[in-house]
């Protein structure tokens, strides 16, 4: 029951946060109103009452989300931590870090590196010493911002720690 995400896509989080990040409480999944879904007979090997209303990702989303009690917003994700966020700050500038987050602190999905679409970096980016290769999508420091940052897949955000 870690308040935390052990990956960053949250596939196994059992926590106990019941609200979106837009502080939205979760609909119950042994309900069908005010949202009808296709988990009200359970997944993750537990009942659907046995996940009670607490945010979940049993379909492989990019973080654990959940149907919401307000009838106009069907879904919404949540704001839950990576139990290591800490190892961005704890070294200097996270230049070093070799992590796998992938989302920034605002939640957006970060963009693969080696992708042109749907921000075109404005720089050519190495990573002297890493063994990550470039298509992946992890924040990285690699021009000495203040922490790791990455191009986001939000159209409107060009990036973010």
């Amino acid at each position: 029951n870690k308040e935390c995400l052990d990956n960053t896509k949250g596939q196994y989080y059992f926590g106990t946060v019941s609200k979106t990040g837009d502080g939205i409480e979760c609909q119950r999944w042994d309900k069908l109103q005010p949202h009808d879904h296709r988990f009200v007979y359970g997944f993750m090997g537990l009942s659907a009452s046995e996940h009670e209303n607490y945010c979940r990702n049993p379909n492989n989303d990019e973080r654990p989300w959940c149907y919401t009690v307000n009838d106009t917003v069907r879904y919404s994700y949540c704001d839950i931590p990576l139990c290591n966020e800490k190892d961005c700050r704890e070294m200097e500038k996270g230049m070093e870090y070799q992590g796998k987050h992938n989302i920034t602190w605002d939640g957006i999905a970060c963009q693969r590196w080696d992708s042109t679409y749907p921000h075109v970096p404005n720089r050519r980016i190495s990573f002297p010493g890493s063994t990550l290769s470039r298509q992946e999508n992890y924040c990285r420091n690699p021009d000495g911002e203040p922490l790791p940052w990455c191009y986001t897949v939000n159209p409107d955000v060009r990036w973010q720690t």
